[in-house]
C-alpha cells in the first residue's frame, strides 16, 4: 500500500502537507546500516537487522520503528510517512499516533509559516491518543500542554486535571494549569495549583515566580516578596527577578495597597541592588 492511498482515521491527517514516498522500507533499512557502519557504530546496525526482519508480517510496529530510526537521523519526511503507514496497518497503533502528535509539534516550532496547521495537525493526533489510551499519562499531558499553547485555556485545565488523576505525584499538570487558571482569571484556583506543585517539586523556581505574580497583582506584597525570595533563593541568576522584587519593595514603601508600579529607569540600577539584596533575602 503507498502512502498516498492511505486510509488515515480522521480527516485533518489528510491535510498535512505531501510528504516524501515510503514504498521500500527494506531500502530505507539499508541505508541507515550502511550509514551506521560508515560511522562505526555496530550497536544500530544490529537493531536495524532486527526491525527489518518484522517486516515479513506487515506489522505496524514495525513500521513505527522505523519511523522512530528516521526521526533519530533527522529524515523527518519519511519518518512521517512510517508512522502514517503504521497507522495504516494498525490504525490503533497508540504509539504511531502519539508519534506522530510529538513530530508534528516540533514541526509547528520550526515552520512559522504553516504552524496553526501543524498546531491542529498534533492536537488532532494527541486527542486520538487519549482516545485509545485513556490512562497513558504523556497523551493527556502533551494534548493539555498543546491547547494551553493555542489559548483554549478551559480545554487544557481539563486535559490537565486528567493527567493529575492518572499521576498524582506529578507536579508538571499543576504547574501548567496555574497557568491557565490565571489566564482565564481564576486567581485563587491559580494559586492554590502553584501550591500543589511546590509542594510536589519545592525546588523549581518558577513555582515560585508564577506564584509571585499572581500575588503580587492581587496586593499581597509580603507574600509576593516571600515567593521571589524562594525563587532567588533556588536560582540567583533568574533574569528578571530582582526587578519584580524591587517593584514590590517600592510599592510596599509608597502604598501596600496599590497596584500601581513605577518604571524601573536606567539612572536606578546601578545604586538598588545591594540595599535590596539586604532588605528582601535570607
Amino acid at each position: 500500500m503507498t502512502v498516498a492511498a492511505l486510509p488515515l482515521p480522521t480527516a485533518l491527517y489528510a491535510q498535512a502537507p505531501a510528504i516524501a514516498p515510503l514504498t521500500n522500507p527494506r531500502r530505507c533499512y539499508v541505508q541507515l546500516m550502511l550509514k551506521a557502519l560508515g560511522r562505526g557504530k555496530l550497536k544500530p546496525v544490529f537493531r536495524y537487522f532486527h526491525n527489518l526482519a518484522r517486516f515479513a508480517n506487515d506489522y505496524g510496529a514495525a513500521w513505527h520503528d522505523l519511523g522512530k530510526n528516521l526521526e533519530k537521523v533527522g529524515d523527518i519526511s519519511r519518518a512521517e510517512a512510517a508512522y502514517r503507514e503504521a497507522i495504516a496497518q494498525e490504525p490503533d497503533l497508540t504509539w504511531a499516533h502519539y508519534a506522530l502528535g510529538k513530530l508534528w509539534h516540533r514541526r509547528s516550532q520550526e515552520d512559522g509559516g504553516r504552524s496553526q496547521l501543524w498546531r491542529q495537525l498534533a492536537l488532532d493526533a494527541y486527542q486520538q491518543v487519549t482516545r485509545l489510551a485513556p490512562d497513558f499519562f504523556w497523551g493527556w499531558q502533551d494534548l493539555a500542554e498543546e491547547l494551553e499553547r493555542n489559548g483554549s485555556w478551559e480545554e487544557a485545565i481539563v486535559a490537565f486535571e486528567q493527567a493529575e488523576e492518572i499521576q498524582p505525584r506529578n507536579p508538571w499538570p499543576a504547574h501548567h494549569r496555574g497557568h491557565c487558571l490565571r489566564s482565564i482569571g481564576q486567581w485563587d484556583p491559580a494559586i492554590a495549583a502553584f501550591k500543589k506543585s511546590i509542594e510536589l517539586k519545592p525546588d523549581f523556581p518558577w513555582n515560585y515566580v508564577a506564584l509571585g505574580e499572581i500575588l503580587e497583582e492581587k496586593g499581597r506584597w509580603s507574600k509576593a516578596s516571600d515567593a521571589y525570595r524562594q525563587a532567588i533563593a533556588i536560582d540567583a541568576k533568574l533574569p528578571t527577578l530582582s526587578q519584580k522584587l524591587f517593584k514590590v519593595w517600592r510599592s510596599k514603601r509608597i502604598s501596600p495597597s496599590s497596584r500601581h508600579y513605577s518604571p524601573i529607569t536606567s539612572r536606578c540600577k546601578g545604586t538598588w541592588t545591594s540595599s535590596f539584596r539586604a532588605i528582601f533575602l535570607p
